[in-house]
Formats: structure tokens, sequence, C-alpha cells
């Protein structure tokens, strides 16, 4: 979906295309929700997500693991 809006294959769907490729490359990195998400908007969503998923076995794994240790 981002190469093809990047690509401008969907008429009436207008995006700037100065600096295109770089704005594809930090959306390419999940970094859309810090910097402007401005090729597919709702795209910030998918930056949140993606952190979020590679967070939570961390934090899961240090939340049981002091658990362990309190008992």
């Amino acid at each position: 979906m981002l190469v093809l809006a990047a690509l401008g294959t969907f008429p009436d769907y207008g995006i700037s295309f100065e600096g295109i490729w770089g704005r594809v490359a930090y959306h390419l990195v999940f970094l859309q929700d810090y910097l402007s998400s401005n090729i597919v908007v709702t795209f910030w969503s998918l930056g949140v997500e993606e952190k979020f998923y590679l967070v939570a076995p961390f934090l899961a794994a240090a939340l049981l693991k002091l658990r362990t240790l309190e008992q």
C-alpha cells in the first residue's frame, strides 16, 4: 500500500512527491508516528503498534522475572 501510494497510482489521492523516497524510508522503519505521516495518514498507528509489539515481550519478561524474584 505504501509503495502504491508513493508511486501515485491512486487517482484523486494527492500527495506531495517532493522528498517522497526519504519519507518512504522512514515509513519502512516505522518512524511515521514521530515524523510526519503524510503519505498515508493512517499509517501513524502502524508505527505505534510496531513499537508496542517490540517492547511488550521485554516488558512481560521483566515483570515475570520480578515476580519470581519476590517469591
